[in-house]
């Protein structure tokens, strides 16, 4: 396998493991327009009057609005980089997330948008350092790769 395949290859079973899927791309984002502390008014908000994360992918786009129903847990391993062994877990979690787009009247597209969300932890566990974010694909393809995208704020 080429180089530049591994290294696909790679990435793309690392976003395996924190959830995603093949068939939509994967934004990453380092800017997070939201706290810990909104991702827990948007899971306990009600039918009638959801909370919602602001969420924005780069200049030029409308900002989304997220609303959470479900979010796990994920402590993440600390790897020997040279053995590939894992010592132990980071003191404070990762967030996995899973909600849906609140809709426009302006959207292209008639169904509901569910979103899958990684959330990193900052090292020290007070906020979110970064985010990653991810249509649920309808039909994805487990030998497909899982590609991601950089947003530029």
């Amino acid at each position: 396998m080429p180089e530049d395949q591994e290294v696909l290859r790679r990435k793309s079973d690392e976003l395996k493991l924190f959830g995603f899927e093949s068939g939509e791309p994967v934004y990453y984002i380092e800017e997070v327009e939201f706290t810990l502390e909104d991702v827990k008014q948007s899971l306990f908000s009600t039918y009638s009057e959801p909370y919602t994360l602001p969420l924005s992918l780069g200049r030029n786009t409308g900002l989304l609005q997220v609303v959470v129903t479900s979010v796990t847990s994920s402590y993440v391993g600390l790897t020997n980089q040279t053995t590939d062994s894992t010592l132990g877990c980071w003191e404070h979690p990762d967030w996995k997330l899973e909600g849906w787009l609140v809709k426009s009247g302006f959207d292209p597209y008639k169904e509901v948008v569910r979103v899958r969300i990684y959330l990193t932890s900052e090292p020290d566990g007070t906020g979110i350092d970064a985010l990653r974010i991810q249509r649920i694909p309808s039909s994805p393809d487990p030998e497909e790769l899982v590609r991601e995208q950089y947003v530029d704020e």
